[in-house]
């Protein structure tokens, strides 16, 4: 009985070490977290019905939300359909970190999120 109940708590911190470590290599690898005053930019070129959009966007904010990064993200119309126009417009509304642009309005995004 107490091997069990040894086993389970040798691996349990066995987990809590290994979370710990990568959460500080992770830390010395990244940085340009929360510290820093200039932002980031990712610019997403969306085309078509801007399938995958989603998973990249929620991909960014993650690193942005853990305070990996200070990032502000463009969504740059490069072809989207009428759907795609769509689904980035309703990834906009999902904070002021994100933007959508026409390929001619990039500066002015950048300088609208660096506000």
């Amino acid at each position: 009985m107490y091997t069990v109940l040894e086993i389970i708590v040798a691996a349990l911190a066995a987990f809590g070490l290994c979370a710990a470590g990568w959460l500080l290599f992770g830390r010395l690898l990244t940085p340009v977290g929360a510290c820093c005053s200039a932002p980031v930019f990712a610019v997403i070129r969306a085309r078509g019905d801007g399938e995958g959009l989603e998973q990249t966007v929620d991909g960014l904010l993650w690193l942005a939300n853990g305070g990996w990064v200070t990032l502000r993200i463009i969504l740059l119309d490069d072809g989207l359909t009428e759907a795609g126009r769509c689904r980035a417009l309703r990834l906009v509304e999902r904070g002021p970190r994100i933007a959508y642009c026409p390929p001619e309005s990039v500066m002015e995004a950048i300088a609208a999120l660096e506000r």
